[in-house]
């Protein structure tokens, strides 16, 4: 995927009061991490959809009337768990 594409994704995303996700750019590649986790690698499986392969889970990216990136949700462990972009 192209880096300009990638770039619309990086951010901090709250999914409970003091668990963020933040994702960052590095090397040309998205990585997520959660606060008190190590870094993963995302992986696109189409667009605005990514999967992680260190955990079954995966993540989706929402867009906002404007086009821009509003939220995130999580699919891990049966549930969907929804992150605000706060950065």
């Amino acid at each position: 995927m192209d880096t300009a594409v990638l770039r619309q994704y990086i951010g901090g995303y709250e999914l409970a009061p003091g668990f963020i996700i933040t994702i960052t750019l590095e090397n040309g590649k998205l990585v997520s991490q959660a606060t008190g986790q190590g870094k993963a690698e995302l992986f696109a499986e189409k667009d605005d959809f990514f999967f992680l392969k260190v955990v079954d889970a995966q993540i989706e990216f929402i867009k906002g009337a404007d086009g821009k990136i509003e939220k995130l949700i999580l699919y891990q462990n049966g549930r969907q768990i929804p992150g605000k972009k706060i950065k």
